[in-house]
């Protein structure tokens, strides 16, 4: 672990296999509301559930497909205004409200990539502000996003930072070759023989 990232013994960020990605560019946008099955509504004055999260950016910001997938509704829909619909692999399906438009040509059956730009972040239905709903469906029940879908990091750590040969033989639990050799530990000891 270097900088709180997951590494393996070769110094190679360790990626969980997520066909998710935010549908908005980091750093475009901030959390204003999260999924929870109780939720004060700020129009309609009542408890609710707030079945997805909601990305709060500039009118206008382009937002993206989260994975893979076939679009299955274009259009408004009462409280969500503008929505898209994707349905995806193994059940899943991604929901994208409250958008100002959609892209040009955009229609149901239409096949999308994962970081394919479907439309802009607006204010149309049930909305206080410019901001995407983003619901994530697996099987027909709502689940919370934030718990899917990942943000992509691909990086090596550099060579100073890696974990020394030697040091991998103390770390509790690790596999480590017959050749590697455990250092002393012993503070009073100058030889090479261990306690």
């Amino acid at each position: 672990r270097y900088k709180d990232r997951n590494y393996n013994i070769h110094g190679v960020y360790i990626e969980k296999r997520n066909p998710f990605i935010r549908p908005l560019k980091k750093g475009t946008y901030w959390i204003s509301s999260r999924f929870t099955k109780k939720r004060w509504h700020p129009i309609l004055k009542k408890y609710r559930a707030h079945l997805g999260v909601d990305y709060a950016a500039p009118r206008g910001t382009p937002i993206k497909s989260a994975g893979d997938g076939k679009i299955i509704y274009v259009g408004k829909s009462r409280g969500y205004g503008n929505v898209v619909k994707i349905k995806h692999a193994d059940g899943y399906l991604t929901l994208y409200a409250h958008m100002q438009n959609f892209r040009k040509g955009l229609k149901r059956g239409m096949k999308v990539k994962k970081g394919e730009f479907i439309g802009r972040i607006g204010t149309t239905g049930l909305s206080t502000g410019p901001h995407l709903h983003f619901g994530l469906y697996k099987n027909g029940i709502a689940i919370n996003p934030e718990s899917i879908v990942s943000i992509k990091f691909k990086k090596k750590i550099s060579s100073k930072n890696k974990v020394p040969e030697p040091a991998l033989a103390i770390i509790p639990g690790l596999f480590v070759p017959a050749s590697a050799k455990a250092p002393c530990l012993c503070p009073n000891r100058k030889d090479s023989a261990c306690c």
